[in-house]
């Protein structure tokens, strides 16, 4: 949910309950709702309005990432529900919450456990480049014959690369750059097992 345009606050996260009519924020950040900068007198506003919870991210008991440390929230570009049985917990199935964000750190929730996973969607090999590229939509689609599921993910730079992904790590299976315009929207389904491909479809939207 976006504050509003030039907003001070990053966009947050909402659990909505249609029936009752309430709202509740929920912390996509993993450290409270981060600032998009850190003008003057920031500190002060965030003590005045309950948000600092406390400290500031420094000093003691306090923690700091790259993207508090910069000033520039660590924003959220998709999240997506899976139920999928994962390599690394031979088994059924188990539903999942998925997570991406503008700096390609991938969060998958376990829901079993509440556990985080969290990694880098990028290859060992990527170049400066292709670490600096923005995704900026994703598709995700589960997969029963392995323990990964699938995540297309396009990108400021017009690629669009499709991933296999499990709890621990992630491999690039395949990536094309056909397009004049970013893909905002993405859609991804399986086709049946009697076609000649079983490789995900995606649908496009500009």
């Amino acid at each position: 949910v976006e504050a509003g345009p030039g907003g001070y606050y990053a966009p947050i996260g909402l659990l909505v309950d249609m029936q009752r009519g309430t709202a509740e924020a929920i912390d996509l950040y993993g450290s409270g709702v981060l600032p998009r900068w850190r003008p003057a007198g920031a500190a002060e506003l965030e003590d005045d309005q309950g948000l600092d919870g406390g400290d500031d991210g420094e000093g003691e008991g306090g923690t700091q990432d790259a993207s508090r440390g910069t000033g520039v929230a660590e924003c959220l570009v998709g999240i997506a529900f899976v139920e999928q049985r994962f390599q690394e917990r031979p088994g059924s199935a188990e539903s999942a919450v998925v997570c991406l964000y503008q700096t390609n750190r991938m969060v998958v929730l376990t829901m079993s456990d509440f556990q985080k996973h969290e990694q880098m969607l990028l290859e060992e090999a990527a170049t400066r480049r292709q670490r600096e590229d923005e995704p900026i939509s994703i598709a995700v689609l589960p997969s029963s014959s392995n323990g990964c599921f699938h995540i297309v993910v396009s990108y400021k730079s017009l690629h669009m690369r499709w991933w296999q992904v499990s709890l621990t790590g992630c491999r690039q299976v395949a990536m094309s750059q056909v397009y004049k315009y970013r893909l905002l929207h993405l859609a991804i389904m399986e086709l049946p097992s009697t076609a000649a491909s079983m490789r995900p479809q995606v649908g496009v939207e500009p």
